[in-house]
This record gives C-alpha cells, structure tokens and sequence, in this order.
C-alpha cells in the first residue's frame, strides 16, 4: 500500500536536505537541482558556485545511535552515486565543459536543539 506522507527517515532526511540547501547557499553557491533521480540513483542536491559544480549526498541522523551520517556512504553508494552523477551531466551538455565537478557528502546531525552541518569532499 502506498503512503501518503512520508516515514519518519524520509522527513529527516528531507528536512537534512533543506537545511544542507541552505547551509550551501549561505556558503554562496546556487542550487541548481534537487533530488535528481536517474537510472542509478538520487543526487540529494546539485549546485553550482562559479566554475564549480557541486554533487551532494545529504545524510541526515538524530542523535548517534546508528552511527555517524557520514558512515553510511559505503562504497557501494559512491559507485551508484558517480554513476548518477554522469547521467545528469549526459542530460545536462552546459555543464560538462567549463566546469569543475566535485562530489560531496553533507552530514546534518541533529542533537536536541543544537543541529551541526559538515561537508566533506569525496575524492573521485
């Protein structure tokens, strides 16, 4: 049966994305797509600053009890998530010269009031 409202990780993991979007856009880049769905997965966020393409998994977590956000892109999802990358830049020509891509993970923890967002590069 389907939902109509998203589960519990869904809306963090949305709300991760808005406040990484956010987080980005204070840092002065331009989001240019939001989860972007191709044959190989989702990108969370793509944005651009310059000559700068940016490619972001948003990883979400409440507190630490199933580890850091930043764990669970395994190698496994790097691959899916590259490969995602490619495909958006196949469907988007303007991008694929000019610009510097890089890839990224930000992790949004939320503990009690206080929530902290960390971006880390992802080497390619």
């Amino acid at each position: 049966m389907k939902q109509d409202t998203p589960c519990w990780n869904q809306a963090q993991g949305r709300l991760g994305e808005s406040l990484a979007k956010k987080f980005l856009e204070r840092q002065g880049f331009n989001v240019i797509a939001e989860r972007y769905r191709s044959p190989f997965g989702e990108i969370d966020l793509v944005a651009k600053r310059g000559q700068v393409l940016l490619f972001v998994e948003v990883k979400a977590r409440h507190g630490d009890h199933f580890g850091d956000a930043l764990e669970s892109v395994t190698p496994l999802k790097l691959r899916h998530f590259r490969k995602a990358v490619l495909h958006f830049l196949m469907e988007n020509p303007e991008y694929q010269q000019d610009y510097f891509w890089e890839l990224a993970a930000a992790a949004v923890r939320h503990h009690g009031t206080k929530t902290e967002i960390e971006l880390v590069k992802i080497l390619s």
